[in-house]
């Protein structure tokens, strides 16, 4: 757990960066509008976040399946002697998004997201072979009950974005643009000003229709939720369950 004192102010701004990041061209100053402080201190007290490891990172979570993508929970049985191992080979994987060790025979779970075009069968045996897990099951979702996880903060916090249960997502049809936005938003954002500039420069793009096109994205569901990833065991959260 981080030593960090967190204020009332660090708690509002890390309810607010969960659950309200403005998709705008100045997001810190307008953050800041809303907390009482000017854009600079905004930054200033992210960085000491970050600095603490209490946020990892603030980017997009995206819905793999409206792109295309097939997941799974894989749940995995692996030899003490063997976790380090495990740990590199599926911390290394592009399509693991999530990894976690439990207190449980099967102590070993993660998430999976390969392409349309892939074998989820041959990619977990092309997986869990090296590891000589003693078992392992995929557990794909059948049906959605909530997205998302939102640790509120305390301070007066926004409440977390919630969506009804509901078949699982279709992929959505997505314009090349669309695809360099994404592309380009699946980054660190950076802790400058007008953080979006640089990268709607890269794309040849204007800044509002970089950002107009990320909203609609949001909007379509394609990013779930656009805002801080956070530590939850370093602000203070002492564990999390399955």
């Amino acid at each position: 757990m981080s030593d960090m004192n967190l204020d009332n102010i660090d708690q509002k701004l890390l309810s607010r960066l969960q659950a309200e990041f403005p998709l705008t061209g100045k997001p810190y100053a307008d953050l800041g509008l809303r907390l009482g402080m000017d854009a600079g201190e905004v930054i200033h007290r992210i960085e000491r976040l970050k600095a603490n490891g209490i946020i990892r990172q603030i980017s997009p979570v995206l819905d793999a399946r409206r792109l295309g993508y097939q997941t799974t929970l894989v749940a995995m049985m692996v030899s003490e002697s063997r976790l380090d191992k495990a740990e590199r080979l599926i911390g290394g994987h592009p399509g693991v998004s999530h990894g976690y060790e439990r207190n449980h025979r099967f102590n070993v779970w993660f998430t999976l997201a390969l392409p349309p075009e892939a074998d989820m069968e041959t990619e977990l045996e092309r997986l869990t072979s090296p590891i000589n897990a003693e078992g392992a099951f995929s557990l794909p979702a059948t049906k959605l009950f909530k997205i998302g996880a939102y640790f509120g903060m305390g301070g007066g916090e926004p409440a977390a974005a919630t969506q009804p249960v509901d078949v699982l997502p279709r992929q959505i049809a997505l314009s090349r643009a669309a695809r360099l936005v994404l592309n380009e938003l699946q980054q660190d954002l950076p802790l400058t000003p007008s953080p979006f500039d640089d990268m709607s420069a890269r794309l040849g793009m204007d800044t509002g229709d970089f950002l107009a096109r990320c909203r609609s994205l949001k909007q379509r569901g394609v990013i779930r939720r656009f805002g801080a990833a956070i530590n939850h065991r370093q602000a203070g959260f002492r564990a999390n369950a399955m």
